[in-house]
């Protein structure tokens, strides 16, 4: 059996051979292609590619595997399009760029769809559709990374454009906190999920790009692809972007200056707290069988700052252990959690008036309470009983055994449960 893309390639080859040009970028793809088999070997390379530019450093494995905006530089170098050209495609970039400047089909004055990078990858995914030295599934993994390489690339120039220097995380938390289910990186969680559901929608049978990249007879077909690929990303960051301009204006930011202490622009409501307990205790009732308004992932990541041993997911498996069995009778103990660690902390805020010099030190009134919390010598009655009431809800709301990680999640849960009160105002 005639492999059909050898085929393709050698018809590009016979147009240049006969003295005319490529007449499309299928043609041009193949003029410079002529030795490209997509088999089982060339797969690999390609996947090694997609893999090696998602693990580059520690920025890019943040990004992708996390969810804020900016704060994570990705970029795509110049020595990731010469590892595109050379290792993976291995064909001759300045020869493909010539035959693309000859096509009429393609204006330069547009540089997504003018781009060399950006039309090999459609040119490729042809490829590896066509071939038959590759099975099915091996076909479908094939395609994902071609679509994933692309994206990356452009995710890149996009993070560039908005955030030519990295974003203060605490505001990005705060964005991605502010975000509805209307915004697909809050469905999917991190933005290497969101790129691979993106892959998804454009490789799918009903894409209104599948006739382009399985038959690639059109050239506006491929612009038009590239365009639509690039200008859905942009509107994703470009909506959340103004999410985040619209925080980092806010006066009544939760902004992180460093990693330990935050700052509640606007108000200085501490001193109000002694004469409010009953708003800020209902409050905290309420808000607690709310998972996603309880939750709040800026402030586990400032809990998570303050307590080094505590891995940040046992305490939000915490959290949604509490809001899931919260009313239940069997876990009444939450309940008496929550009054007595608010009463506790209002009872010492009223006896250490000096932690009222500062107003708005939230972050220096949880550092003196942790130090309260994880005292071994305390007798208070009222914080033996908050340890004794936290540690059964840890115990049953994670898997790990170890005592120093047990210990350690009881006190940021504690703290988490006066950080999320005292932040009422913010939330409201």
């Amino acid at each position: 059996m005639v492999d059909v893309s050898l085929e393709a390639a050698g018809s590009g080859l016979r147009q240049v051979a006969s003295g005319g040009s490529p007449d499309s970028v299928k043609a041009a793809f193949a003029a410079v292609s002529e030795d490209l088999v997509v088999d089982r070997n060339f797969i690999k390379k390609l996947r090694n590619y997609t893999v090696s530019f998602a693990n580059k450093n520690s920025d890019h494995i943040a990004f992708l595997g996390g969810n804020l905006l900016g704060v994570h530089p990705i970029r795509f170098h110049p020595e990731d399009r010469d590892a595109w050209f050379d290792d993976v495609l291995d064909i001759d970039e300045v020869q493909f760029k010539g035959y693309i400047k000859g096509l009429d089909s393609i204006n330069p004055q547009f540089k997504i769809s003018s781009d060399a990078f950006n039309l090999s990858c459609v040119a490729l995914l042809n490829r590896i559709y066509e071939s038959t030295k590759i099975n099915p599934k091996e076909k479908e993994d094939a395609l994902t990374d071609c679509v994933i390489a692309l994206q990356y690339k452009f995710i890149s120039s996009l993070m560039y454009h908005y955030f030519p220097y990295p974003a203060d995380k605490g505001v990005a938390q705060a964005t991605y906190a502010a975000l509805s289910k209307k915004f697909t990186l809050k469905v999917h969680g991190s933005w290497q999920a969101l790129l691979e559901n993106r892959t998804k929608s454009i490789l799918a049978h009903n894409s209104i790009h599948y006739t382009t990249y399985t038959k690639m007879d059109s050239d506006s077909g491929v612009v038009y692809m590239l365009n639509d690929v690039q200008g859905r990303l942009r509107e994703i960051v470009k909506s959340m972007r103004d999410v985040f301009e619209t925080i980092l204006t806010s006066k009544s930011k939760i902004v992180t200056t460093s990693t330990t202490s935050i700052n509640i622009d606007g108000e200085s409501f501490v001193r109000d707290k002694t004469r409010n307990f009953n708003s800020y205790k209902r409050y905290l009732h309420e808000t607690v069988s709310d998972s996603s308004n309880f939750i709040k992932s800026e402030l586990t990541g400032i809990i998570t700052s303050a307590m080094k041993t505590m891995p940040e997911r046992f305490l939000t498996d915490t959290l949604m252990f509490m809001s899931k069995h919260y009313r239940s009778p069997r876990y009444a103990h939450i309940e008496e959690l929550v009054d007595e660690t608010l009463l506790h902390a209002f009872d010492y805020i009223s006896s250490n008036r000096a932690i009222l010099a500062n107003p708005n030190d939230l972050a220096g009134m949880l550092t003196r309470l942790r130090a309260v919390y994880m005292s071994s010598r305390s007798s208070d009655a009222s914080l033996l009983k908050m340890r004794k009431l936290s540690e059964e809800i840890v115990e049953k709301a994670i898997k790990s055994r170890n005592v120093s990680i047990i210990a350690s999640v009881r006190t940021g849960l504690m703290l988490y449960l006066v950080l999320r009160a005292f932040t009422m105002k913010h939330y409201t």
